[in-house]
């Protein structure tokens, strides 16, 4: 009897240890923090380049040059370019604000003349130049919830309204000699784009702090414009075209980047720096049968200052 109880509590000794988890690891407490008043400025400089995606030769090019059997097309002078942000927030409560920035961009690209013989009529066109002027501005409203996870992760919750305005117009005078005829013909192109509209906006700001002063952070948004697209074709050359609807443009944006924090007498200032990139989904579209509708993104680096004072 002694034997057989013994063989039992050493079997359900093994069972015990066999079954017994591993080190434990307690996840981060979830908090907000302390109530607290305070409003914030701060400025940006924007190192943007503007790309279009989904309608490649119209957007993207202006005409082409041959090598032996190879053809080369040319592209469109739309390099970096200057744009700015201004935000201005007030915070309140447990970790709570209301955000509103604005971001603008206007600019002219100009590419110098070039001729070629167009692939569809065989006419030879001599471009003068081509010039695009591109116009850009959002303005979001949010209200922010920020949370921490631990000592070193935030989260902030954002939800609210972005008004987009988007311009674009192309104007570049030409001459276009028919082989067949002898006959050359002063004209110019002119096409005009623009979208405008509001709608939702959510997203949320990931921050990892290495210490009280170096933090990175992801940054990721997404917004649902519903507003009017219009194109309004008045080249020289028939027919003249306009068309107007009503769209819906899913917009992304995400940015990368890395904030050091200061503290003064009065407020706190923190510089940031990063990497941005925002996109327009069929945003632009043209009135003719055979082209499709592009997508119109903005990418480049960022660096600003922002201060922080406190009202209690």
């Amino acid at each position: 009897m002694k034997k057989i109880a013994l063989s039992i509590l050493a079997l359900s000794s093994s069972l015990s240890f066999a079954g017994t988890m591993g080190p434990v690891c307690n996840p981060d407490n979830v908090t907000v923090p302390c109530t607290s008043t305070a409003w914030d400025l701060g400025v940006q400089a924007l190192y943007l380049k503007p790309t279009y995606s989904g309608n490649q030769y119209q957007y993207n090019f202006l005409g082409y040059s041959t090598s032996g059997d190879s053809i080369h097309f040319n592209k469109r002078n739309d390099d970096w370019n200057w744009a700015f942000r201004l935000e201005g927030s007030y915070h309140f409560g447990t970790g709570a604000d209301i955000n509103v920035n604005w971001v603008h961009f206007d600019h002219e690209f100009t590419t110098p003349g070039i001729s070629y013989v167009s692939l569809i009529s065989g006419n030879t066109l001599n471009f003068a130049y081509d010039k695009i002027a591109l116009h850009w501005n959002a303005v979001n409203a949010e209200f922010g919830q920020h949370a921490n996870f631990g000592l070193f992760k935030d989260i902030r919750f954002h939800a609210g309204v972005q008004y987009t305005y988007l311009k674009r117009g192309n104007f570049a005078p030409l001459s276009i000699f028919n082989p067949n005829t002898g006959i050359t013909t002063p004209t110019y192109n002119r096409f005009n784009q623009k979208f405008s509209g509001a709608g939702p906006r959510l997203g949320m700001d990931l921050i990892y702090n290495f210490t009280n002063a170096f933090a990175v952070y992801g940054k990721f948004a997404g917004a649902l414009i519903i507003g009017d697209s219009e194109t309004n074709d008045t080249s020289g050359v028939p027919p003249v075209s306009y068309a107007s609807t009503l769209e819906v443009i899913p917009e992304l944006e995400a940015k990368l980047g890395l904030t050091y924090t200061h503290n003064l007498s009065r407020g706190t200032l923190i510089a940031d720096a990063g990497y941005m990139v925002v996109n327009y989904f069929s945003v632009f579209d043209l009135p003719q049968l055979t082209s499709s509708a592009t997508n119109l993104a903005f990418q480049g680096p960022y660096a600003g200052l922002k201060w922080i004072g406190n009202l209690a």
